[in-house]
């Protein structure tokens, strides 16, 4: 009887202490180290692969890193999530645009122009096309 209860007591402690998702984005948004931040936002995807936040800053991670296709993938399902999250469009604008040979020239321009309609400021000359300013 005994062992029954010391088993239910252990498992009851190890539920308590599992964290959520939403407590690996906050490590995540708190870790100093992108690389760091992306392990914590990897978890936190594991557990809620709805979490359209912790896609978003795992996409910044890599932008500081320079991983434009993985951060590309991020916003893209960011806003495949939350179509109305304006710095999702406004990140993969500019990553396409600095990838314009993966894109048409002026591909990115559109998602800066769809994160301005969000209500993002967005510096006009950020825009390559000048008839789209």
């Amino acid at each position: 009887m005994k062992l029954i209860l010391i088993v239910r007591i252990f498992f009851s402690i190890q539920l308590c202490a599992q964290k959520t998702a939403q407590d690996y984005y906050n490590i995540g948004t708190d870790s100093k180290n992108n690389d760091d931040a992306i392990i914590n936002f990897n978890k936190a995807i594991q557990i809620d692969s709805s979490f359209y936040k912790a896609y978003y800053s795992r996409g910044i991670a890599f932008f500081q890193k320079h991983d434009w296709i993985k951060a590309l993938k991020d916003f893209s399902k960011t806003i495949e999530l939350n179509s109305l999250y304006a710095e999702a469009y406004y990140f993969r604008g500019m990553i396409k645009n600095m990838l314009e040979s993966n894109f048409p020239a002026t591909a990115g321009d559109s998602d800066i122009i769809k994160a301005k309609s969000l209500g993002m400021k967005v510096p006009e000359l950020i825009l390559k096309n000048d008839t789209l300013k």
